[in-house]
């Protein structure tokens, strides 16, 4: 039994850390505070094609296009945001201040367009979504 209860231990141990199955930082890593605003700008793209289209079948090719423009906007490629995005989301701390600072970023925004001063997100363990109109 004592066995059993080590063994389960170490694996509760081995389970609490904040990153899952941590990947090393590629090459081309996109630095956190470009991939900060790059999240932005597809969320914003995201919500405003949704509200638009309704349907994913319908703005799925507007949403690549978009996110295509995006990249080069911020001269970026689609492997290396993938690349970046998997570096994050296995470094659970990091991922976590992104979202936070994309979601400030969006309540300033909202503010400044007129918003009447609720949060427009507070739930940061949640993609980031907000409806623009």
């Amino acid at each position: 039994m004592k066995k059993y209860l080590g063994i389960f231990l170490v694996f509760v141990l081995f389970s609490c850390t904040d990153q899952i199955g941590a990947k090393p930082a590629p090459d081309n890593l996109i630095e956190k505070e470009k991939f900060v605003k790059i999240i932005k700008e597809l969320s914003l793209v995201e919500s405003y094609v949704q509200m638009k289209y309704g349907h994913v079948s319908r703005f799925q090719k507007t949403m690549i296009l978009s996110a295509e423009a995006i990249f080069k906007d911020y001269k970026v490629t689609p492997k290396q945001f993938e690349a970046s995005m998997d570096y994050y989301a296995t470094h659970q701390v990091l991922m976590q201040e992104i979202y936070t600072e994309v979601l400030e970023a969006l309540n300033q925004e909202s503010g400044k367009m007129g918003g009447n001063g609720v949060p427009v997100l507070q739930d940061t363990s949640r993609p980031v979504m907000i409806n623009v109109r």
